[in-house]
């Protein structure tokens, strides 16, 4: 039986993986790989093609190049998700870090007569809230995580959480309302405790201009909602939980691990180790649609899933999230261990988590190197994604 071979380097200059790619690589990479719905450019020399979930991996063997201008090409299936959830799909996983991080203290059970918002709902890291549209019809519901809590720079003394926008953007878009209504959505949502379904207020600040429906319009996925109504003896901040003192990570420090495979972890409740992926660049589109032609479904305009990436550190899990849903909103951090100077340690949130591409193979955490990009060759890691904390977040608060 013949063997076909796959066409040769259709690409005559070598690509650097460091370097951005301008836009006639980018046109000319879409021109060759046809059903391409996006890519990612690896630093180790990968050009992951993103494919629709039917793509014949088979044909493609024969058909398309398995390298393009030297980087070598592997093919992975779209399955972009946000990460908010039903609460009947959330799983949470144990956590096996071993983080120089002690784990937050149990609160006493308080008199029942005290108890109201605040004895299951502590304003505290990895609390779970959900979305409630006033007037909504839908029972879908969607649910993320309290990130942390901010104080204003300029001296006030109120409170506020960050939680996930697309949460509630989410909610708004399966309420079955009209579209004149939805244009006014941040009015139509509320903030409940999911443990005791107590109304916490309103969103008082988004962070993303015009959010719609995810990506659309996204920049940060992060609202505010104040909390200030919580009595200050009951909110729990990371000093008197035994968690490390918090700060947000600076801008270089931020381009550090998004080019480069960096330590990570999660303030879920308990820290959770992660791992970024450095990726210097990526574009992506919606199938079918060539970068050069423009569409009218803003979904299908490739600077939206440009966007997406260029301001997102995409990052993998110990152990990983099997199932998407309900993890919005963690904060994702580097951890300042203090060093020689023997001071507490710090950490520093680099951005709250906000969207996943799944696998369906079980990633191996502890994979570097060869292996690890073997593996990404292949399509069996799964990606979480996390954007950058908007400048005016870090400027206008501080973490408490």
């Amino acid at each position: 039986m013949a063997i076909s071979s796959p066409p040769p380097d259709p690409h005559p200059r070598i690509i650097s993986p460091l370097d951005p790619l301008p836009d006639d690589t980018i046109s000319e990479i879409f021109a060759t790989f046809t059903e391409a719905v996006g890519f990612y450019l690896l630093v180790n020399g990968y050009l992951q093609i993103i494919v629709p979930e039917d793509f014949d991996y088979e044909s493609s063997v024969s058909s398309l190049p398995d390298e393009f201008g030297g980087l070598k090409v592997s093919f992975i299936p779209q399955s972009l998700y946000p990460t908010a959830g039903e609460p009947g799909t959330t799983a949470t996983p144990s956590s096996t870090t071993q983080l120089p991080i002690r784990p937050s203290t149990p609160t006493p059970t308080e008199d029942p007569a005290n108890q109201g918002i605040t004895v299951n709902f502590k304003g505290s890291l990895g609390s779970t809230v959900r979305a409630v549209v006033k007037g909504g019809k839908s029972k879908t519901l969607f649910e993320g995580k309290i990130g942390v809590l901010v104080t204003p720079v300029a001296g006030d003394n109120r409170k506020f959480a960050t939680v996930p926008t697309h949460v509630f953007t989410s909610a708004c878009n399966v309420s079955k309302m009209s579209s004149t209504e939805i244009g006014d959505w941040i009015d139509l949502v509320s903030v409940q405790s999911t443990s005791t379904s107590t109304d916490l207020g309103n969103l008082v600040q988004v962070f993303d201009p015009c959010p719609q429906s995810f990506p659309i319009g996204f920049i940060s996925d992060v609202s505010l909602i104040d909390v200030s109504q919580i009595p200050a003896a009951r909110v729990r901040s990371p000093a008197r939980t035994g968690l490390p003192i918090m700060q947000w990570l600076d801008q270089n420090s931020w381009k550090t691990i998004q080019y480069n495979s960096s330590n990570l972890f999660l303030l879920d409740g308990e820290p959770r180790e992660a791992k970024s992926i450095g990726i210097v660049d990526s574009r992506c589109q919606v199938r079918n649609c060539t970068w050069s032609r423009p569409s009218t479904d803003p979904k299908d305009d490739v600077k939206t899933w440009v966007r997406l990436v260029a301001k997102s550190i995409l990052y993998r899990v110990r152990q990983d999230l099997h199932v998407r849903g309900g993890q919005s909103g963690t904060p994702v951090c580097v951890l300042d261990s203090g060093g020689e100077n023997n001071v507490a340690p710090i950490a520093k949130v680099a951005g709250f988590a906000s969207f996943v591409q799944m696998v369906s193979d079980v990633q191996r955490y502890d994979l570097e190197g060869d292996k690890l990009y073997k593996r990404l060759e292949e399509g069996r890691v799964a990606f979480y994604g996390a954007f950058q904390v908007p400048k005016e977040l870090q400027d206008e608060y501080r973490i408490i």
